[in-house]
């Protein structure tokens, strides 16, 4: 766990009104469930490579072509795993709490796909689906043990940023990263239980957390997305980043 993560859990909490207890009752789920997963799987993907960290904002379409011109791994926020596959791009880690894009993400469950699957008090009714995938791995905002880690990160975007910053991606690119809004209709779900108020909330949270960590990392940061203090601002000619 990142030293500043404490810290910044508490915040979230605060700010949110989530239960450690129940975060952590999750967690005791998730880590009864899951087999042990080797990190090692991890750090070949991302380690020293250049990353394309891919969110469900409303820009997402705007840059599939850029996705797909270029062979880079891509770690992908569960609500753009759909759009994705559409366009014939698989990526090769998903990050997901269980709240979208179900259907999708079980297709796809026996595939070479990662799945990191993070443990909340919101989603305890959902962890059980992680037994369908042949890769996975858990993660907890609360203290890691077990089986479970805790890489830093809130939403399943600013997640996936944190988890190539600790394996040491070279840089990382966001992408379909919308965090000022607004919010595409794809990354509420029908079946989440949230608003678009709400979604929002959480996406500016977000964007405190990986403006934090663009101060933090030993990974260059850069945006095709929105603006994000520490990331810079690049179009869509990637291949020497």
């Amino acid at each position: 766990m990142i030293p500043a993560w404490p810290v910044w859990y508490e915040k979230i909490c605060k700010q949110f009104g989530y239960n450690p207890d129940e975060d952590h009752a999750a967690a005791v789920i998730l880590n009864d469930i899951l087999e042990y997963f080797d990190l090692d799987m991890l750090h070949n993907i991302i380690n020293n490579k250049t990353v394309l960290c891919v969110g469900a904002g409303p820009s997402l379409l705007s840059v599939i072509p850029t996705i797909r011109n270029f062979s880079m791994p891509i770690i992908a926020a569960d609500s753009a795993l759909q759009t994705l596959i559409r366009y014939k791009i698989t990526p090769d880690i998903v990050v997901t709490d269980l709240d979208g894009q179900l259907d999708c993400m079980m297709s796809l469950a026996d595939s070479s796909i990662i799945f990191v699957v993070h443990a909340h008090g919101n989603n305890m009714d959902r962890l059980s689906m992680s037994r369908a995938f042949r890769r996975c791995l858990g993660t907890t905002q609360n203290r890691p043990f077990g089986k479970l880690h805790n890489f830093g990160g809130f939403t399943d975007g600013d997640r996936m940023v944190f988890l190539a910053s600790y394996f040491k991606a070279r840089s990382i690119i966001l992408c379909g990263m919308d965090l000022n809004g607004p919010v595409s209709t794809w990354s509420i779900p029908d079946s989440a239980d949230t608003t678009v108020a709400a979604k929002l909330s959480k996406l500016h949270m977000a964007a405190s957390l990986l403006e934090w960590l663009a101060q933090n990392s030993h990974s260059r940061m850069y945006t095709l997305s929105c603006d994000v203090r520490g990331f810079t601002q690049i179009t869509s000619d990637i291949k020497n980043i």
